[in-house]
Formats: C-alpha cells, structure tokens, sequence
C-alpha cells in the first residue's frame, strides 16, 4: 500500500478508538470521515494496482493476482455416522444430515 492509504487506514482505527472510549457523537461523525477517506483511498489504490498490471509486459504478475481471488469449493467433508464409521458417498452425507437436522425441523 502507498504511504498515503495506510496513514487513511491507521488514522480511521485511531478514530474509532476514540469514538469507543468516549461514546460521544461528535467522535464517531469523526470516525465516519475517516472510515470514507480510508475506504476512498483503499479503493483508489487497488484501482491503480490493477491497472498497472493489467498491461502486457506485466502478464505473469497480472494471471498471479487473478488466481489468488480464486476460490474452490471443497463440498462437504467426511461425516461420522451415530456408529463411529465414516460416511463418504454424497447419498450418505445427505442422509446423515439429515437425520441430525430432522430434530431441530420437527412438525410437533
């Protein structure tokens, strides 16, 4: 980050200390300027970040930045069914939640 967005960022924290010391209104009018400025200046900055590495001679840096916003959903993990043995198939996975969420969803 630039000099300039963390001085934002650091001055929106002590801002809120404040406001959570004192409790008083004019504090927290403070921190609200500061939480704008701060977010203003994060944005700016990752604005300029990705347009700089968004031309050709920065290909690798750029695929490097995409990639890492990436997310892989894993699905559901391995269950342990009411006897101690593990469940791995998707039909058991559901039916064993099933049957430990049918308590919580009752009719009666």
């Amino acid at each position: 980050m630039t000099k300039k967005t963390l001085k934002a960022v650091r001055k929106k924290h002590s801002s809120w200390q404040k406001y959570q010391q004192t409790k008083e209104h004019i504090h927290f009018q403070h921190y609200c300027r500061d939480r704008n400025t701060s977010t203003r200046e994060c944005r700016k900055y990752r604005s300029d970040f990705e347009t700089k590495i968004s031309g050709k001679q920065h290909i690798k840096y750029f695929f490097k930045y995409v990639n890492s916003g990436r997310k892989v959903n894993m699905g559901i993990s391995t269950l342990t069914d009411s006897d101690g043995n593990m469940v791995d198939s998707d039909l058991g996975k559901a039916n064993e939640l099933n049957t430990f969420y049918s308590v919580f969803f009752n009719e009666n």
